[in-house]
């Protein structure tokens, strides 16, 4: 049995994805903490902790990839680690 669309108005997903705003790289570096700073995503899972998250979902957008497997081996879960034990 089909599940019912979102919006009754809209009978597939092309339309919702045309009706969707585009998002500017800009935007969402401004939404959301992105990049090599450690420091932004290291408060950002803090206040998830605080707030009683039990989980944090972390995302590769764009390229390298590489970069940030490098980054999550060598420094981030580490910090993130220390964040969960601290808070245990």
């Amino acid at each position: 049995r089909a599940e019912p669309p979102t919006n009754p108005r809209i009978a597939t997903c092309v339309p919702v994805w045309v009706a969707q705003p585009r998002v500017r790289r800009d935007e969402i570096a401004d939404s959301i903490p992105c990049g090599p700073d450690l420091a932004p995503i290291v408060e950002a899972v803090s206040g998830a902790i605080e707030a009683g998250a039990d989980h944090v979902y972390f995302h590769q957008v764009g390229d390298p990839l590489d970069g940030f497997v490098d980054l999550w081996d060598t420094e981030l879960r580490g910090a993130v680690n220390e964040l969960a034990r601290s808070a245990t």
